[in-house]
């Protein structure tokens, strides 16, 4: 059994900050969404500089890009009811496919893409090994499941 998994109440508890921060996410990326109470100010800043960090910002784009990595860390490294060998090799192996494919479209965004999009598209890129996994992990158990049905 991999001690670095999570337990599985997690899984629940990754959908509900998915759920929760996937739209506020969208909504800061494609429509400049932002809530005033989101407001902080930095007294030590003092604007100018290499970095030019303003004293006032907005941190809603932070605040839902954290909910977001969360939920989906959350949902992919909860364990399932029947963690055994077996499972474990199913998630390696799809974190392996994950990253072929995430590498393959990062590499497609980077030759096609151009402008604010691709931006947009990266922002979207650093999720994307997540949904990946996710997607071929739960693939993968259903075949499982399907054939020891088919089996008995």
């Amino acid at each position: 059994m991999n001690s670095l998994l999570l337990p599985q109440r997690y899984h629940l508890i990754g959908w509900i900050f998915l759920l929760i921060f996937l739209p506020l996410g969208l909504g800061v990326l494609f429509w400049e969404v932002e809530f005033d109470f989101f407001n902080l100010y930095f007294p030590w800043r003092e604007g100018g500089g290499i970095f030019d960090l303003p004293k006032t910002e907005n941190l809603t784009n932070e605040i839902a890009a954290l909910g977001v990595l969360l939920g989906l860390v959350f949902i992919c490294l909860a364990r399932t009811k029947n963690e055994d060998e077996f499972i474990g090799l199913l998630r390696l192996k799809s974190w392996h496919t994950a990253i072929i494919v995430y590498a393959v479209v990062l590499g497609l965004t980077i030759v096609f893409i151009y402008g604010i999009e691709f931006f947009r598209v990266l922002v979207i890129c650093i999720y994307l090994p997540f949904v990946f996994f996710y997607i071929r992990f739960r693939w993968f158990l259903m075949r499982l499941k399907k054939s020891m049905k088919h089996e008995e």
